[in-house]
């Protein structure tokens, strides 16, 4: 990356974890709740890390824009009162955030 750039990085993780969803009914449905379902999911993460400012000579602060996603091992079928969802899908979603570094 050019000198003009430094301030500007790409970032990417990926990782595994678990992930447990319940639906909970709301309005009409208020008090009903469905099974909880568990899942080992796969997770990938990647955007752009801005240098924002150096809080000390070893403290770095950077914010983040970036998409993330997550792969669920298998969809679960779930039921709240008398209507049927699927939970546990695959999803993508855009992320912001921020970053206390160390170094």
């Amino acid at each position: 990356m050019s000198h003009e750039l430094q301030w500007l990085r790409f970032y990417t993780s990926i990782g595994a974890g678990w992930r447990r969803e319940q639906l909970l009914g709301r309005e009409a449905r208020s008090g009903e709740k469905s099974a909880a379902v568990d899942r080992a999911v796969l997770v990938a993460e990647g955007g752009i890390e801005i240098d924002a400012a150096a809080l000390s000579e070893r403290i770095g602060f950077r914010l983040r824009l970036g998409v993330t996603g997550w792969l669920p091992a298998s969809d679960a079928v779930v039921s709240i009162g008398n209507t049927n969802e699927v939970i546990q899908r695959a999803d993508v979603s855009i992320v912001t955030g921020w970053v206390l570094s160390w170094q």
